[in-house]
């Protein structure tokens, strides 16, 4: 769990408390989450069922989809947003949304090194 006394921004993190956020009224919009398996997707999902919030959450990962559905009643669409087509797909099963979240990412490989375990750098063309 993050706490906020431990962070380097503790002062960025306490003017952000929840007690002091003012949260727009989101109840019987429908919103639209992307990346909502896990991570702040997951989070936003689940807070904003807690207000009231008409819910489709996508993703790749339809399991992980299918137990935030369960905990917040949202519509569950499975799909990968890094295939052609498949945004527009999404589009038209979930229909005009109020609001877009779009979460969705996919972790890079962070190390320096390439498969082979050599130093990454520029590009020459």
């Amino acid at each position: 769990m993050f706490r906020c006394s431990q962070s380097p921004f503790r002062r960025v993190c306490i003017a952000l408390n929840r007690s002091n956020v003012h949260f727009v009224d989101v109840r019987g919009c429908k919103i639209l989450i992307t990346g909502a398996s896990s991570g702040i997707g997951r989070a936003l999902a689940i807070e904003l069922a807690e207000r009231g919030a008409t819910l489709a959450i996508a993703a790749r990962g339809a399991d992980r989809l299918a137990e935030v559905a369960d905990r917040t009643g949202a519509t569950v669409h499975p799909v990968d947003l890094s295939i052609r087509g498949e945004a527009a797909r999404l589009a038209a099963e979930v229909g005009p949304v109020d609001i877009l979240i779009n979460n969705a990412g996919r972790r890079t490989r962070r190390s320096g090194r390439d498969h082979r375990g050599q130093r990454r750098g520029p590009r020459r063309i």
